[in-house]
């Protein structure tokens, strides 16, 4: 019996939700436009499609090697292979449950290095903050020499005519934007980095329910050590360095995708041009409800070909569906992959770690 519940937790499960997952995919599509996509992958670039290929797999290596050097002060030694196999985990994860993937690869980690689940998640949030505030900054660059591209498309996707507003107006949204991440992001700060969380739970629920205070106080102090790279004047550079490649590998990745399409749209496409599409479509991943951003990235990727590069709709729905391909559809293949090995070689996620445990690692 144990042997069939593993067969089918690491072989049947992930194929399922892999087939099941295309198949929402592929179900609001025309029979017209699988066509074009079809007649559009026998033109496509062949050599720049195995560019995108590779250096959409280099930022997850990247983006793994990041969480190493976050994960240094807990003194948890991390190898590369633990801590690439959790993050495509958590890439597969999210193209089947959204978000999933934010608490599925810290757990995985946290099994595999043996170190506790609150540690691995302080450092998820590290690197979300990271993101986020990499993603208002990148924004606000291109919109020094595209803004005009910027907001044109931004409104085309919210459904409006880029005439109807002022530009004045959309820069105000944006600016509420950022400031609406930049309080969130404090708020983490406070209520994370420092015990005023932890005073917090004990001033609100430790008056009804004690026990359950002081087990989420724990897990909130346990959690910072998670965030004690930030500490670490002497890690703020790598961890620099790896976030600007990380990035720097999306918008190569955007451009090589770019390149790919056989459209005489795109054949001029240049890394500056790559960048803004990359914040853009950075944007609708962000704020996607759906697995995988389903939909909502491909309305952005047909919209932003249109609108940025003069592309007709069908060559925009094309790029859309095949840039999705070599992004999540290789995370969704290759997460699954890494979903076998851990599981063959014994991995049960756990949420939170057992007070003896803890005291073993702190030890």
């Amino acid at each position: 019996m144990k042997r069939v519940t593993r067969i089918l937790v690491s072989y049947i499960v992930p194929l399922v939700l892999v087939v099941l997952t295309g198949s929402y995919l592929l179900n609001g599509t025309s029979a017209a436009d699988l066509e074009l996509m079809m007649r559009s992958i026998g033109r496509l670039h062949n050599g720049w499609v195995i560019v995108a290929l590779l250096t959409g797999i280099l930022s997850h290596i990247a983006r793994a090697l990041r969480w190493e050097i976050l994960l240094r002060p807990s003194g948890a030694k991390v190898p590369l292979s633990s801590s690439f196999n959790a993050v495509m985990i958590g890439y597969a994860a999210n193209a089947i449950v959204p978000r999933a993937g934010e608490l599925a690869r810290p757990l995985v980690l946290a099994q595999r290095a043996r170190i506790p689940a609150e540690t691995t998640i302080g450092s998820v949030v590290i690197e979300r903050v990271i993101d986020v505030l990499t993603l208002l900054a990148g924004i606000f660059m291109v919109m020094t020499y595209a803004q005009s591209e910027l907001i044109t498309t931004l409104l085309r996707m919210q459904g409006a005519a880029p005439t109807t507003f002022a530009a004045a107006d959309t820069q105000s949204t944006i600016t509420s934007l950022f400031l609406i991440l930049a309080l969130l992001a404090v708020v983490v700060v406070i209520v994370v980095f420092t015990r005023t969380g932890e005073a917090i739970i004990g001033a609100t629920l430790g008056k009804v329910h004690q026990k359950s205070a002081s087990s989420i106080q724990g897990a909130l102090h346990r959690l910072r050590d998670g965030l004690a790279s930030v500490r670490q004047p002497r890690l703020l550079i790598p961890i620099s360095l790896f976030t600007l490649a990380i990035w720097a590998l999306y918008i190569i990745t955007a451009w090589a995708a770019l390149m790919a399409m056989p459209y005489p749209a795109t054949a001029g496409a240049g890394l500056a041009d790559a960048t803004l599409l990359m914040m853009i479509l950075a944007l609708a991943v962000t704020i996607a409800p759906t697995p995988g951003a389903i939909g909502v990235y491909h309305v952005a990727a047909q919209i932003s070909l249109v609108s940025l590069f003069g592309a007709t709709p069908a060559e925009g729905f094309v790029f859309a569906m095949i840039s999705w391909i070599v992004n999540q559809g290789t995370a969704l293949l290759i997460g699954g992959v890494c979903w076998i090995i851990e599981t063959r070689s014994g991995i049960r996620i756990r949420l939170f770690s057992e007070p003896s445990s803890m005291e073993n690692h702190q030890s």
